[in-house]
C-alpha cells in the first residue's frame, strides 16, 4: 500500500518542474504479493533502478524479514553510486520501510543532499506500548527499539517532512525539538480516476445479490474493535427494531489481516459475534489485488469504513470508495482528516466519536445514518467534481513539487551562506 503515493505521482512530476528517478527493490525480493496491473498506470518514460536485498531463504532462519534492514547495503552503494555520476537535487523517501530512511542523513553528509521523509505512518508507534502483550505484534519490541533509535538518528537532520496526517508532524515536532519552526507539508493519497477504469477490466469477488451487502475492503485490528463494535451494535439493535427493513443485509470484509494468504486471523467475525450477529457476516482475512479490491467496491450496495480510536489514523483508501460512487457508512475518531474530507462529499456519511463515547452512544448514531441510506437504496451518489479537485493526484503532486521548490532554494542558500 505504500508504493500508491509514488504511483500516482510519476505521471506530474515532470508537469511541475521535477524529473523523478526510481530506486527500489527487485520484485523478487519481495515476499508480498505482486500486481502487474498496477504498472499500467506508470509512465513508460520513468528511470526506474532497482537493487537487490538478502534472500529470506537464509535471513528467516534467524528470524529476519524486514526489507529495509535486508536492502540497506544495497540501497547504499546503489544510491551512491548513481549520485557519483548524476546531478541529484532532492532525496524523497515515500515509503513505510523506515529502516532506509537511515541513509538520509549519511547521504545528506556525503554529497550535500537535502532529503524528504513521507510520513504515510508514524515512523516510531507508541500507541501499543499502551496494550497487553497478547494484543501486540509480533517481534515487537525488536521492531520497535530499532525504529526509536533510527527515527532519533535520522529525523533531526531531515530537511523537509510530508505526512498524511497532521496528528503525524505534531507527533514528530514534539519528539524533536529542532523541528519546531520546520515548514511541514500535510497531504493525504490522491483520488486517482484511472485507476477505477483499469479496475472496471477486472472481475469483482462474487456476492448474492438477492441481499444488501455492505463491503469492507481493508485492514483490521485491535484499534478498530471500536468501531466494528458500534456498527455490528446498531445492526443487532436493527434487527431487533425493524427486521423487515434490516434482514436482508449480508456484511463482507476482505483482506482484513497483512499475513500472507491463507494464514491470517479472522479479527471481525469474534466482534460480530458478541452481538450475536456472525451469521449476517462474511470475513475473509487474504488480502485481495488492488484492482479486485475497486471492483469489488464497486459492485456494492453500500460500503463501511471502520476507523481507528487512534485519532491521528487517516485511511488512505477513502478516495477509493469516493470513486467507486457507493454511499459510504464511516464511523471515525472527530480528529481523523478523513471526516472533513468525506464531509466533502454527498451520501457519504460519516459518525463522529470522541473517547468519552460509549458504543451504545455512537451505535445509536450509526442506526440513524443505516435507516436513512437503506431507505433510499438503491442509489448511487455522484461525485461532488469540486470539492473532490483539491484532492486529485495531480492537485497532490503539485504540492509536493511546489514543496519540494521551497527546500531545494532554502537549502541553496544555505551553501551560499557557509560558502
Amino acid at each position: 500500500a505504500d508504493m500508491h503515493r509514488l504511483r500516482q505521482s510519476l505521471a506530474y512530476f515532470e508537469d511541475y518542474g521535477w524529473k523523478p528517478v526510481v530506486f527500489m527493490v527487485k520484485p523478487d525480493y519481495i515476499e508480498e504479493e505482486q500486481e502487474s496491473l498496477l504498472l499500467e498506470s506508470i509512465p513508460k518514460n520513468i528511470e526506474i533502478n532497482t537493487v537487490s536485498a538478502f534472500s529470506t531463504s537464509w535471513t528467516r532462519k534467524i528470524g529476519l524479514g524486514n526489507l529495509g534492514i535486508r536492502s540497506w547495503l544495497q540501497y547504499y552503494y546503489a544510491v551512491t553510486a548513481y549520485i557519483k555520476t548524476n546531478k541529484i537535487d532532492l532525496i524523497y523517501f515515500t515509503t513505510t520501510v523506515f529502516t532506509i530512511m537511515s541513509l538520509g542523513p549519511i547521504w545528506k553528509k556525503k554529497f550535500n543532499i537535502p532529503f524528504v521523509i513521507d510520513l504515510q505512518d508514524p515512523w516510531r508507534n507508541d500507541y501499543y506500548l499502551s496494550l497487553p502483550k497478547q494484543k501486540r505484534p509480533r517481534k515487537f519490541w525488536f521492531d520497535y527499539l530499532q525504529k526509536k533509535y533510527l527515527e532519533a538518528y535520522t529525523m533531526p537532520k531531515v530537511d523537509g517532512v510530508v505526512a498524511v496526517s497532521k496528528a503525524y508532524i505534531n507527533q514528530i515536532k514534539s519528539r524533536y525539538t529542532t523541528l519546531k519552526s520546520l515548514e511541514c507539508l500535510t497531504i493525504p493519497f490522491g483520488a486517482m480516476k484511472t485507476d477505477m477504469e483499469i479496475a472496471a477490466r477486472v472481475n469483482p469477488i462474487p456476492m448474492n445479490k438477492d441481499f444488501i451487502n455492505i463491503v469492507y475492503v481493508g485492514r483490521g485490528g485491535s484499534d478498530m474493535e471500536f468501531a466494528l463494535s458500534a456498527i455490528f451494535c446498531a445492526f443487532k439493535k436493527g434487527l431487533t427494531t425493524n427486521q423487515g427493513l434490516f434482514k436482508n443485509i449480508r456484511f463482507h470484509f476482505f483482506g482484513t489481516s497483512y499475513a500472507a494468504s491463507g494464514q491470517g486471523i479472522k479479527n471481525v467475525l469474534p466482534i460480530a459475534s458478541k452481538y450475536d450477529v456472525e451469521d449476517y457476516v462474511f470475513e475473509d482475512s487474504d488480502r485481495l489485488p488492488y484492482f479486485q479490491s475497486l471492483s469489488t467496491l464497486k459492485q456494492a450496495d453500500v460500503l463501511f469504513i471502520p476507523g481507528s480510536i487512534d485519532e491521528k489514523y487517516t485511511a488512505s483508501k477513502v478516495f477509493p470508495y469516493i470513486l467507486a460512487e457507493k454511499p459510504i457508512v464511516a464511523i471515525f475518531n472527530e480528529k481523523s482528516s478523513v471526516v472533513d474530507i468525506l464531509k466533502t462529499q454527498p451520501g457519504r456519511e460519516v459518525v463522529e466519536f470522541r473517547s468519552d463515547m460509549t458504543i451504545n452512544d455512537v451505535s445509536n448514531k450509526v442506526l440513524n445514518q443505516l435507516i436513512e441510506i437503506l431507505r433510499k437504496l438503491p442509489f448511487e451518489p455522484k461525485i461532488d467534481k469540486s470539492n473532490l479537485q483539491p484532492y486529485l493526484a495531480s492537485t497532490m503532486t503539485q504540492k509536493q513539487c511546489l514543496y519540494f521548490d521551497q527546500i531545494l532554494q532554502k537549502s541553496q542558500s544555505l551553501n551560499d551562506i557557509f560558502h
